[in-house]
């Protein structure tokens, strides 16, 4: 994934990045140029000459490129720069672009490697198990297509060809040369967001649909216990949830689990 704060040329991050997207971005020129209302013949003459992008454009272009709220901020800061003519005006403009990119890469690593998709693009991930579910299936080694994410997943060709379009459109996935993998994008949730237990029952009720599965680990088991027993359960908990995270890292990945895990007081 092309990071915004790496450049100084907003035509430049934006060709670079249609050339990441399925079979290199073709089409893509026609579609942004319907949906800045500007047709694919002024889109050329502004990624490919010397026409820019208006304030208004440079907002509805970050927009459908599915930047977040500081990469807009730095994606219409390096059109204005491009647009300025007076030496002032651009080293104002300079400067704010020096600024953003300082605060930009200091937030985290993260920033750098991964782009928050945009809430339009959370409400369909979040509508279904699957979305999910086909993303991370391309960390497995042995699934590189459609086919082979149909096949493990036990769903539909179409379905999975319809999904991994959005899933790759948004960087949730990625066609590197040896096949599909997963992307840099991100789907963070806030805690307070609404689509959160969405999420949660999606994969639970996909967990239902496979409570007789000999290799699985259902457990439901009522206790009555102290409430200090309880925190500790608690606390017991994440620390094996966290090693487990670090150790993801360590190893290859072969298969694809959903781990679900309810403790709260009735």
């Amino acid at each position: 994934m092309k990071v915004i704060f790496e450049f100084d040329d907003y035509k430049q991050y934006v060709r670079d990045l249609i050339l990441l997207m399925p079979k290199k971005g073709r089409g893509q020129y026609k579609l942004l140029g319907e949906y800045l209302n500007i047709g694919s013949v002024v889109t050329s003459q502004v990624f490919n000459g010397d026409k820019e992008l208006t304030p208004d454009q440079a907002f509805l272009c970050a927009e459908f490129l599915g930047l977040n709220d500081l990469e807009r901020e730095f994606f219409i800061l390096l059109v204005n720069y491009s647009r300025a003519s007076h030496y002032k005006l651009k080293d104002f403009y300079s400067d704010q672009i020096k600024e953003h990119r300082k605060k930009a890469l200091s937030l985290s690593s993260h920033m750098k490697k991964s782009t928050v998709i945009s809430d339009e693009a959370k409400q369909i991930f979040y509508s279904d198990w699957s979305y999910s579910a086909i993303s991370l299936a391309t960390c497995i080694d042995k699934i590189k297509s459609a086919d082979d994410v149909a096949r493990y997943l036990k769903l539909d060709l179409i379905e999975v060809k319809s999904k991994l379009n959005f899933l790759l459109q948004h960087n949730l996935v990625v066609e590197k040369e040896d096949g599909l993998a997963l992307g840099t994008g991100t789907t963070f949730l806030d805690k307070k967001s609404p689509l959160l237990n969405s999420h949660r029952k999606n994969w639970r009720i996909k967990g239902m649909e496979d409570l007789s599965r000999k290799d699985s680990l259902f457990l439901v088991a009522p206790l009555c216990l102290s409430k200090k027993l309880r925190k500790k359960l608690h606390a017991n908990l994440l620390k094996v949830i966290n090693e487990t995270l670090e150790d993801i890292s360590k190893e290859d990945a072969e298969e694809l689990v959903c781990l679900n895990i309810d403790l709260f007081p009735v």
